[in-house]
């Protein structure tokens, strides 16, 4: 994740999303909303906490004001693009939505260019989103832990349940494991190793000439030693997410809370 920082884009929808967060944390929620707006618009998947925001944001109408302030500033940014291509900016969403099966577990259910596996991700994701977030704001705790325990949650669920779970993606996690205790040392090294060696793999024939292994740079299929580290990676999170829960449903969850 330290060695993606250093040349991806992601980190530009991370800053937004953290400061978005504590822009929150401090009642602030309309600039909150704003920030999440621009975060979406960096990068579209660093707007997923504000979900977290969305769901304790007081009664129904404070919920939709937050909702529609974050939506029109996604909209303002993304106008000139709306406005002098929308064919381009169509283009954006359809690129995504056709992608294949990329470093997740779900290769051990699909080939990678199945569209079934697109429909079982719109499917798995939203099934556990909310019962996560439930159980978060079900807890005794004060509201500024709930809410960065719910950031975490669903930003780690929607990473493990996309079928789409690129290396760079761990960027989003980072402020998590900074302020939450939700992943034991040695476990976090490995993920990180896991996920770097991804990249490394994946790019250069590094690990080629050093295990004598060989395969097809930029191999997403499932006889890939590619895909079996990013699997591996994939059910490492998913432990940290049942860490995270197992600690919460203990009624201890104040434990988490770095």
């Amino acid at each position: 994740m330290l060695f993606m920082n250093l040349l991806n884009w992601y980190i530009v929808g991370v800053y937004f999303m953290v400061r978005a967060i504590r822009l929150f944390l401090k009642d602030k929620a309309a600039s909150s909303a704003i920030f999440f707006g621009i975060s979406a618009a960096s990068n579209l998947i660093t707007a997923i906490p504000s979900v977290a925001m969305l769901i304790t944001h007081g009664d129904f109408r404070r919920r939709m004001q937050f909702l529609i302030l974050g939506l029109a500033t996604y909209f303002i940014v993304n106008l000139p693009a709306l406005v002098l291509n929308p064919s381009n900016w169509l283009r954006f969403w359809e690129y995504h939505a056709s992608w294949y099966v990329e470093c997740n577990w779900q290769i051990l259910l699909f080939n990678m260019f199945d569209p079934n596996a697109r429909i079982f991700s719109a499917r798995l994701m939203p099934m556990l989103f909310i019962l996560l977030l439930a159980v978060v704001y079900k807890t005794q705790l004060p509201k500024h832990s709930k809410i960065l325990l719910a950031s975490w949650l669903a930003m780690a669920w929607f990473l493990f349940a996309n079928y789409v779970y690129a290396p760079q993606m761990n960027i989003t996690l980072l402020p998590f494991f900074t302020l939450l205790a939700v992943a034991p040392y040695q476990l976090f090294i490995l993920f990180d190793v896991l996920n770097s060696a991804i990249i490394v793999a994946g790019f250069s024939r590094f690990l080629q000439n050093v295990l004598g292994i060989k395969y097809e740079l930029k191999s997403w299929g499932i006889d890939s030693p590619i895909q079996w580290m990013a699997i591996a990676r994939s059910f490492i999170l998913l432990g940290f997410i049942l860490y995270s829960l197992y600690i919460i449903l203990r009624r201890s969850p104040s434990n988490l809370i770095a």
